[in-house]
């Protein structure tokens, strides 16, 4: 990774056109792609990681950058988790975006969406008049079917190629992980004078998760 570093400060004209090409690519891809969306594998994770490794995401605009959160919060807001290695890149992005956000203060209205998604599949029972936002069809994906306790580990970046179920222990650390995020967009946006209005729809569906 040094090395990485140290090429990308030597070249940064050469270094950022590269990456652009490649978000334009992986982008082009997922939009273009038929059928439904379907949230990014683990190699473009990494390469995403790598983006804000290497250029600065406290600026307000900046040419890799800016194109990269674009094509990050066009996936949350368009593929649908139904799945562990889904549920777990989605919360991979969101921390990947939450991040961002911290450093250069901007607003992302679809990642406060994809969260409140993540916390209306964790409700057993909702009012009947309560639907969910797009992409989000609803289900009981992230519902756990006995109360549990001690300890909750973070999401491990193996989850996104696993194969295996949604246990409960799963499901808890997805929540944990929304619930983390939560926080500290709620923290970053506080000053806002529209912040009660923006966090209004979720807190209503946290409201209806099981804190068993």
């Amino acid at each position: 990774m040094p090395f990485v570093f140290e090429l990308t400060a030597m070249f940064q004209a050469h270094a950022a056109k590269c990456i652009q090409e490649v978000i334009k690519e992986k982008f082009d891809h997922f939009t273009n792609a038929s059928g439904r969306k379907q949230m990014p594998g683990l190699d473009t994770l990494i390469f995403l990681r790598l983006v804000f490794l290497l250029f600065p995401a406290s600026d307000y605009r900046h040419p890799v950058v800016t194109p990269t959160l674009t094509f990050m919060l066009s996936v949350l807001s368009k593929a649908r988790p139904t799945d562990r290695p889904s549920f777990a890149c989605g919360l991979f992005l969101a921390s990947l975006l939450t991040e961002s956000l911290h450093l250069s203060k901007r607003f992302a209205p679809e990642l406060i969406n994809f969260l409140t998604s993540i916390f209306y599949v964790a409700c057993d029972k909702l009012p009947s008049d309560m639907y969910p936002l797009p992409p989000c069809k609803g289900g009981n994906f992230l519902v756990p079917t006995k109360p549990s306790s001690g300890q909750i580990n973070k999401l491990k970046l193996s989850d996104v190629t696993s194969v295996k179920s949604m246990d409960d222990t799963f499901k808890t650390q997805c929540l944990n992980s929304a619930c983390v995020i939560t926080l500290k967009l709620v923290n970053l946006n506080a000053s806002l004078v529209s912040a009660s209005e923006i966090f209004e729809p979720l807190a209503k569906v946290l409201k209806h998760v099981n804190h068993e």
